[in-house]
Formats: C-alpha cells, sequence, structure tokens
C-alpha cells in the first residue's frame, strides 16, 4: 500500500480515509475498516445520524458562562448520539456475558467511544470545537458498531446490504474458524 497524506477536511472528516464516508482500503491490521458501511441517502437510516453535520442552529451558547462562545449541542441531538451508543454498549455487554475471549479490539472501541460521548454532552466548547467532537464520536461508533454487527451476524439486516467479497474477507480475518 502507497503511503498518502492525510489531512481534516471543512466537515472535520479525514477526506479519503474517513470510513464514514466510503469502503476503505483493504488493510490487513484492520480488517474492519473494509466493512463499515458507507453514507447512505436514507434519512430514515437509523443510521444516518452518523453522517450528519451539526450547523450553528444545533449549538446551544452557554449563559452566564466567564467565557462568550462557549456552549454545547443541543440536548436533543446529543441524547440521539447517547441512545444509539446505550444500545450498542448493552449488545456489547450481552456479547461479553457469552464469550470466553471477547474481541480486544472492540472492547477498545466502546471505550474510546464512550468517552468520546462524555466529552460531547459534559464539556463545554466552542462551536468548532463541538463540531469536531461530533465528528468525532461518529468516527468512533461505526467502526465499533461493524465489530458488533459482524460478531451477531447482522450483515442480512433490514437496511444493510448483503456483504461483499472485501467485507467476507475482512470478518473471516477478524473471526477466524
Amino acid at each position: 500500500m502507497q503511503r498518502r497524506e492525510v489531512c481534516l477536511c471543512a466537515d472535520f472528516r479525514y477526506g479519503p480515509d474517513d470510513p464514514t464516508l466510503w469502503l476503505q482500503p483493504w488493510v490487513i491490521q484492520y480488517p474492519h475498516l473494509a466493512a463499515i458501511p458507507r453514507m447512505r441517502n436514507n434519512h430514515d437510516d437509523p443510521l444516518s445520524v452518523m453522517w450528519w453535520d451539526p450547523t450553528c442552529d444545533d449549538f446551544q451558547s452557554s449563559d452566564g458562562s466567564l467565557v462568550d462562545g462557549l456552549g454545547f449541542l443541543v440536548r436533543s441531538k446529543f441524547y440521539e448520539f447517547e441512545v444509539k451508543m446505550r444500545c450498542l454498549e448493552d449488545r456489547i455487554e450481552e456479547y461479553k456475558k457469552t464469550t470466553m475471549k471477547p474481541n480486544t479490539l472492540l472492547l477498545l472501541l466502546e471505550r474510546v467511544m464512550h468517552d468520546s460521548c462524555v466529552r460531547l454532552g459534559s464539556l463545554k466548547t466552542t462551536f468548532t470545537e463541538m463540531r469536531f467532537g461530533v465528528a468525532d464520536f461518529q468516527r468512533k461508533f461505526m467502526p465499533c458498531w461493524t465489530i458488533s454487527s459482524c460478531i451477531n451476524h447482522e450483515w442480512m439486516g433490514k437496511n444493510l446490504q448483503q456483504p461483499s467479497l472485501r467485507t467476507a474477507l475482512a470478518l473471516s480475518q477478524m473471526f477466524p474458524k
């Protein structure tokens, strides 16, 4: 694989290497990247919030703060992220109860996803930092969701397409028989 320069885009995602925008190149060390679903245009899709970009209307300024310009993501949108995260955490907890040796990568991703969500909901930030926090949570949620879905064999679910050959190869690397 060739070396590539990765830079932050205006929407705080990582251009060609952003797994939340499109399929990723196959990298043996990170087989789950090839299985992350790409952005969908269907707003009724339960995962559509993972490609959502906040606007100024989604920023709630803090009143009575010592510093002007600080605030939060509006609570309704934060709760939408939090509900998705809690559902995923519950699914991972169920998985941990049924296996002797849980997938280490999944457990690490779950932790960083949780930490990202806590920061998003509790720290006062500028609008730009809030947008970055949203993108950060989305980038951490999707790989966690992907690995969890692979483990639970939900690829044939309602809004998921059948896995491609690339995805099947990714799954076989993640979960050898």
